[in-house]
């Protein structure tokens, strides 16, 4: 990373940054001041989260709401920088996700926000929730699942993968996205991070096709494709915890 990246402290327009900018890129700071101007498309808008398109780039803000937030967060790694550390690990592993240019805090006192720079995805790019089920079912069980056991022999746990995260490019090559929970270890997953990951995207499958009751038949199916020694009973288990989550928020209980 230290190759690839630069750490920058600079003033602007009253206020303080600091972190992480690829070598080479410039006008990131800039770039992220030009998220609220008008003519941008919005992704999404919310108290915690914005997130946009600006100049060609993907920019997303954590806009930390209320002090006591943005005094916790002065003692945690940056949101961005957690995403950095993700997707140069995908990198090294051969795992598609965008690329990174920027991974930027802005504060003033207790004034604080993080920013996140990236590359957008393009059209040839489509998210797994938008495919047919039965093209789904085959980028999940053919590309997927053996891409999990790569990267969580690598040490690396994504942290949501909910069908929304995971795309697939024109070319058939799968990747991720929304690396926020990620984790990047030295070792290899313990069997109940692993349970935990697996059981994530089966439930995100079965709760977007409406497939609750096929849950022991497609957990047995992801589970031989996955390999190892990863417990079916307690992978079902997290299923059932994520049904129950899932249900509310889709209103089908």
């Amino acid at each position: 990373m230290t190759e690839k990246f630069e750490s920058v402290f600079l003033k602007e327009s009253g206020r303080f940054w600091c972190g992480k900018i690829r070598t080479g890129v410039t006008g990131m700071t800039a770039i992220c001041r030009k998220l609220d101007a008008p003519g941008n498309v919005i992704f999404k808008d919310r108290p915690k989260i914005t997130a946009g398109a600006v100049d060609g780039f993907f920019v997303k803000r954590y806009n930390l709401p209320g002090f006591f937030t943005r005094l916790r967060r002065r003692f945690k790694t940056p949101r961005p920088l957690v995403v950095l550390r993700g997707a140069e690990k995908l990198a090294a592993l051969g795992i598609r996700t965008p690329e990174v240019y920027a991974a930027l805090v802005e504060k003033k006192w207790f004034f604080r926000r993080e920013y996140l720079v990236t590359q957008l995805l393009d059209k040839n790019c489509r998210m797994l929730d938008n495919l047919p089920e039965n093209e789904c079912y085959k980028v999940v069980t053919g590309k997927f699942i053996p891409m999990l056991k790569v990267m969580h022999d690598a040490g690396m746990s994504h942290g949501d993968l909910n069908l929304r995260n995971c795309f697939v490019w024109q070319d058939g090559e799968a990747g991720l996205v929304d690396l926020d929970g990620s984790a990047v270890g030295r070792h290899q997953l313990d069997m109940k991070v692993r349970a935990v990951e697996l059981a994530r995207i089966i439930s995100s499958f079965l709760l977007h096709f409406r497939k609750l009751d096929e849950a022991e038949r497609f957990t047995a199916k992801v589970l031989k494709i996955y390999g190892g020694k990863v417990s079916a009973a307690a992978t079902l288990k997290a299923v059932e915890k994520f049904f129950q989550r899932g249900k509310k928020y889709l209103s089908l209980s």
